[in-house]
This record gives C-alpha cells, structure tokens and sequence, in this order.
C-alpha cells in the first residue's frame, strides 16, 4: 500500500516539472491508481445464493422462527429490572402465547407473585437456596424442570431494589409450545446438553445427548454430528452462559422416498 501511494506521487511530482497537460493526464492516471488499489468501490452480488449445504438452510428455517421467539422474551425480562407491575406480566404472556406462566420468586425461592394465578404447569422454585451468588448475577438463565405433564422450561431474570438482588422473574413455558412456533418442526430437534426438549423426527435422545457437549462447545457453535448413518447438523445460542441447542437430520432414503411421493402426487 505505501509503495503504490509513493509512486503516485513521484508520478505527480514528474507531471508538474512536465507541464500542465501532462499534469491532467497523471491526475487521471493517479485517480486510477488510487481507485484501483487503494480505494477499491466493493461490489455486491444481492443475487448470489448462500453457499451452503441444503441440510444447513434446512436448519436454518426450522429454528429461527424459534429462537427469535425465544430471544424476543428474553429482551423484554432483560429490561425489566425491578418488581415487575401486573400490566408488565399480562403484556408478557399476551404477546408470547407459548408461555405457561410468569413468576415472581424472592432470594429464598418463595413465590411472592404469579400470572396467571393457576397456570397450565406449576414449576418448583426452590433452586435458588442452593446457588444463590450464580442467580443474582446481571444476566438470563435456563433451566429445565421435568413433571408429570413432561418438560418445563425456566428463564430466569433477577430483579433489583436500590441495586441490590431482591429475587427472580421467572417465565416458563412447555417446549412443545415453543418448538410448534417452527415451520419445520417435524424435523427440529431442540435440546440442552442434558435434556432433549423436542424431537421432531423419530430420534432417541442418546443421538443428541451422548456426544460430550461440554468439550465440543468449548471450541464450536456448530457442527455434525453422525448417529445410525444419519447426519445431525446443530448449531447452538446461549442463554446468559447456558446453551441451548437446535439440530436436524437428514433424510434416511425410505423417508425421502415417500416424500418425494406424495409430493408428486399433489
């Protein structure tokens, strides 16, 4: 880059020792140069496909419907930092239908309010004795609780009074609610490292939870995985430091057979 630039000044340095004439033309050569080198005008091709392989746009359209949901809840609690107004809650849960319910837990993990009153699924709220330093830190948290109903997903936000950690709002939700947010999600799978969520295709959860997730995440946010000659290709987001993780697979030959089938049959 320096050297381009010290040669188009010798050149204009010669240009005006020449004369005025040859002063225009080295004004265009040198404006060429620079427009060439170093300046250089990026050109963007809007209709060039994503290169990608197919499995991966299919991924692609089947968790980003969820995960926007999913993000857009978490936006919302991360501004709320205080004891949240009943109007705050029932707007939550009339914009997120998904949600089961919103509770309102103090540093001892009882409840102190809850919207609805009598949601679809109770969640248990006594997690918070047992860590209480990780839960009043600034920040989102999942975690998953399992009842007779199946299930329950927990988003945690700590709320605050003249700065200092008074409890937790906790938004639930069923992640079969969730996951039918997804145009795809006979083919979404949706996962923590410890607990399979949802399982569009017919899968087991040793296919997603076998792999030690700890040492792969250390190091990736997606990648394939390999289970029965079937490919899983995942990618995972986070919640505060908690992963969650969103998969497909690909089509076994009978499947795509049928499929091709009944599409023809349309």
């Amino acid at each position: 880059m320096r050297s381009i630039l010290l040669c188009s000044l010798s050149v204009a340095v010669l240009a005006l020792m020449a004369g005025c004439s040859t002063w225009n033309k080295t004004v265009e050569t040198t404006h060429g140069v620079y427009k060439s080198y170093v300046n250089v005008d990026p050109e963007i091709d809007l209709d060039k496909e994503a290169d990608c392989a197919p499995s991966e746009r299919v991924l692609a359209q089947a968790f980003t419907p969820v995960d926007a949901q999913l993000h857009q809840v978490l936006r919302q609690m991360e501004t709320q930092e205080s004891f949240p107004s009943d109007d705050w809650l029932a707007s939550q849960m009339d914009r997120f239908s998904w949600l089961n319910g919103i509770v309102v837990i103090d540093r001892q993990g009882e409840v102190v309010h809850r919207y609805p009153e009598q949601p679809i699924k109770q969640i248990t709220t006594d997690f918070v004795r047992n860590d209480q330093g990780d839960w009043a830190e600034r920040q989102n948290r999942l975690l998953v609780q399992r009842n007779p109903l199946g299930a329950e997903c927990c988003l945690t936000q700590p709320f605050f009074k003249d700065n200092v950690w008074q409890g937790l709002i906790v938004a639930h939700f069923d992640p079969r609610s969730l996951a039918g947010q997804s145009p795809l999600s006979t083919r979404l799978l949706f996962f923590t490292p410890q607990e399979l969520l949802w399982a569009g295709p017919a899968l087991t959860p040793e296919a997603v939870l076998s792999p030690s997730w700890q040492e792969i995440l250390a190091d990736n946010v997606a990648g394939e995985l390999e289970h029965n000659g079937r490919e899983i290709v995942w990618t995972a987001r986070y919640i505060g430091p908690d992963p969650v993780l969103y998969a497909v697979t690909s089509r076994d030959q009978a499947t795509a057979q049928a499929e091709e089938t009944a599409s023809c049959d349309k």
